[in-house]
């Protein structure tokens, strides 16, 4: 591990979860090799700080602080491949999932169970939700890839107070008031050494509204405070995005203030 990173993790307490990348660029061929011996190392790294999953031998996991809930998605070893939705993706197939049945009734569940329990939630997903990147890999390797399920999980989002998505990825950030009138907070990388060759991101597409879209930046991360002690029925939700393109990371490149709502 370098040295900035072994500093990092000294003075930040980390909880993680998996991409592609840990396995094979795209991952979605489920428990073939090397997912096997990909979760090994990931489990030995980082997987076994985090919280202990439902399951046994599960990587998707949830767990609450004070009354802020979180459920962190695995969106690699269930996943099928994308579907096919339109020709310019092909190979594609219907019905295509990326939670698998097993961990979206769990998900489900873990809704019903937060919905008026916790004042804010979050939920984390390794990929995006919006459908703004929308080039030929993010069609396919995205929740752009897989509309059905997407719609469905954000027909029951969109009825629960104060949820929040959070991914990354894209090695881009971007702000997006989603269809279901969630908010996804998309931030990545928190260092690269060059961006991606191929980048596009629409704005405002889709019925989503776009809040902000950033690409610059070698470092980005975003911070999110939570206030549920001011007024204890309508939470406050702060976001702060820092990037070394702007004041070398020393103050917010951009400041997003969401507004809470009566939740119990």
């Amino acid at each position: 591990m370098a040295k900035s990173s072994r500093h990092l993790m000294r003075k930040l307490p980390m909880l993680h979860v998996y991409d592609d990348h840990e396995i094979k660029n795209n991952w979605h061929n489920q428990e073939r090799e090397p997912m096997g011996s990909a979760m090994t190392a990931y489990d030995e790294y980082n997987g076994l700080a985090n919280p202990p999953p439902q399951l046994p031998g599960r990587s998707y996991y949830n767990f609450t602080h004070g009354n802020v809930a979180f459920y962190a998605w695995d969106t690699r070893r269930y996943r099928t491949r994308w579907e096919d939705s339109s020709s310019s993706v092909g190979n594609g197939v219907k019905g295509a999932t990326m939670l698998g049945a097993e961990q979206k009734r769990d998900f489900i569940q873990w809704l019903s169970e937060v919905n008026h329990t916790a004042a804010v939630k979050f939920v984390v997903s390794s990929v995006p939700l919006t459908t703004g990147w929308s080039n030929f890999d993010s069609s396919q390797d995205t929740w752009r890839g897989y509309p059905t399920e997407r719609s469905e999980i954000l027909e029951l989002t969109k009825y629960i107070p104060n949820l929040f998505f959070l991914s990354g990825d894209r090695h881009e950030m971007a702000a997006v008031e989603l269809p279901s009138g969630n908010i996804e907070f998309s931030t990545s990388p928190i260092s690269q050494f060059t961006f991606p060759l191929v980048g596009k991101f629409k704005r405002n597409i889709n019925g989503e509204k776009t809040l902000h879209y950033r690409r610059p930046g070698h470092v980005k991360y975003g911070i999110i405070d939570v206030d549920t002690e001011s007024d204890p029925d309508v939470p406050k939700i702060k976001y702060s995005l820092y990037t070394t393109d702007v004041d070398q990371g020393r103050s917010p490149a951009w400041v997003y203030e969401a507004s809470g709502v009566p939740w119990v």
